[in-house]
């Protein structure tokens, strides 16, 4: 878990002034404990979600996407009927009893089976199958990929000072 953390420091540590810094930080834990649990890489979970909302729980898109991966609401629905291992009985009901960091998985993990490349299938999370290359899309998906490459390669070795 440890490189998780340093994942998330490193990255918020970056924000601006005005952005929550400690609620990104304890979102993108929760993504990357989530990821980890159903093993899924939480390098590329937490870009998405630094991409999709900057790591915002509360974010709202104009297309009503909602949380720090944007989920829509119809994958809310197909999450709940799917019975992904990720659905806790007690999950906290923030968007009428859809978890939606749970939600994002899943949905990544449908796109991942689905697409030839890591880059497709975060193009498809964003676009679905209206995902082409050389669109917006497929530029966005270009970036979220390439901040995964960064954070899966940061040092995580640790110096004990005495």
């Amino acid at each position: 878990m440890l490189p998780e953390v340093i994942m998330c420091a490193w990255l918020v540590s970056g924000y601006p002034v005005g952005i929550d810094k400690e609620i990104a930080l304890l979102t993108c834990g929760e993504i990357a404990v989530r990821a980890t649990e159903v093993k899924e890489d939480p390098a590329l979970l937490i870009a998405l979600a630094y991409h999709e909302s900057r790591l915002n729980p509360n974010a709202i898109s104009k297309s009503k996407a909602r949380g720090p991966l944007q989920v829509m609401p119809k994958q809310c629905k197909r999450w709940r009927r799917a019975g992904s291992p990720l659905k806790k009985a007690d999950s906290p009901t923030v968007w009428r009893k859809c978890d939606l960091i749970a939600a994002g998985i899943w949905t990544w993990m449908r796109w991942r089976t689905k697409s030839k490349s890591e880059r497709q299938a975060v193009c498809r999370y964003n676009a679905g199958y209206r995902c082409k290359k050389n669109t917006k899309s497929w530029r966005w998906a270009g970036a979220v990929v390439s901040l995964a490459k960064k954070l899966r390669s940061i040092d995580y070795k640790i110096e004990v000072v005495k």
